[in-house]
Formats: C-alpha cells, sequence, structure tokens
C-alpha cells in the first residue's frame, strides 16, 4: 500500500494496488501454458466460446469439461432459435479452424507467448525482462513468426498484452555475480 493510503490519505494517481500473480510464480507459468492453448482456438481474445469449447478442440478438456460444453450444445439445440444454433457452430467451427492451423500461420500472440514457454525451459525458468523476451524472439524469427519489428513499440505493448505477458519487467534485470 501506499504511505498516503496508510496515513488516512487517497492513493496518488497511477499509484493503485492490486493483486497479481508475479511472473516468478510457478502457477504463472501453468496460467501460460493454459493460455496458450486458449490463443491457439481464439488469438485475439474476442471469442465468448473459447472457455467452454477451446479445450475440447485442443484435446485438454476434462471429462467435466466435455461434459458441460455438450450441455451446452444440447441445451442451446432445445431453447434457442435454428439462427443460433447455425450461429454457435459457426463459431466453433472458427476455432476449430484456427487450431487447425500449423505454427507458422499462428497468431503473434501465441507466438510470443510460445516463445516465453521456450526461454522458461532454456533458462531453468528464469524470467525475462520484456526486452530481454523481445532479443530472445527476435533473435528466432524464424521460429517464431509475425512479429513486430525491433523498433516498433506499441506494436510490442500490444503484444505483450495479447499474450497475457503484461507483469513482466520493463527492464532488463541486473544480476548480482554468484559466488
Amino acid at each position: 500500500m501506499s504511505d498516503s493510503k496508510n496515513k488516512g490519505g487517497r492513493p496518488k494517481k497511477g499509484k493503485v494496488d492490486h493483486v497479481s500473480v508475479p511472473p516468478a510464480d510457478a502457477v504463472f507459468s501453468s496460467l501460460s501454458r493454459r493460455r496458450l492453448q486458449r490463443l491457439t482456438v481464439d488469438p485475439t481474445w474476442t471469442e465468448g466460446l473459447a472457455h467452454i469449447f477451446g479445450p475440447v478442440i485442443t484435446g485438454t478438456a476434462t471429462p467435466t469439461g466435455k461434459s458441460y460444453a455438450g450441455t451446452v450444445i444440447a441445451y442451446v439445440m432445445e431453447k434457442a432459435p435454428p439462427e443460433a444454433l447455425g450461429e454457435m457452430f459457426s463459431r466453433i467451427m472458427a476455432m476449430k479452424k484456427e487450431a487447425a492451423r500449423s505454427d507458422a500461420e499462428k497468431h503473434r500472440h501465441w507466438h510470443v507467448l510460445k516463445g516465453y514457454l521456450d526461454y522458461l525451459s532454456e533458462t531453468e525458468n528464469r524470467q525475462p525482462s520484456k526486452p530481454e523476451l523481445r532479443d530472445y524472439l527476435i533473435a528466432r524469427k524464424h521460429i517464431y513468426k509475425n512479429l513486430p519489428g525491433e523498433l516498433e513499440g506499441s506494436a510490442w505493448t500490444d503484444a505483450w498484452k495479447g499474450a497475457g505477458l503484461n507483469e513482466l519487467a520493463d527492464r532488463k534485470v541486473r544480476r548480482k555475480p554468484q559466488v
């Protein structure tokens, strides 16, 4: 909490405390893997049905998740007009087609998050800063496609947000030499 809040005053503008998962947390890596599965079917985070049908499409759904997806389809078949059922199936087909794309054709957000996970596995879970991850990705443009140019700052900001990596440090972290 900020000092002004402890003294009974209003918090300073831009100094709002919030709870977030720290990137160094092991849970963050697990969440990132689930985000990658979500980006496989919904690269722009705009499809509301992706949380229900995405795991089924990617083959990662639990039996309960599969049952719930089936229940949703049965409910729409029973209660909704035919147009709504047709729209739902077209949205599911769009997610299925997105998931069928080759890695080279996937969206920028997918490539950024995939690169982050690869970076973690190569460095034994050492968290990169945004500049370190950007340099890592650009050095491997033959693997990670559709990336912004090195000097396109606003495009990288969008890529960090779209990949769910906005919590990474903005600057390279100086590490103390180990003795």
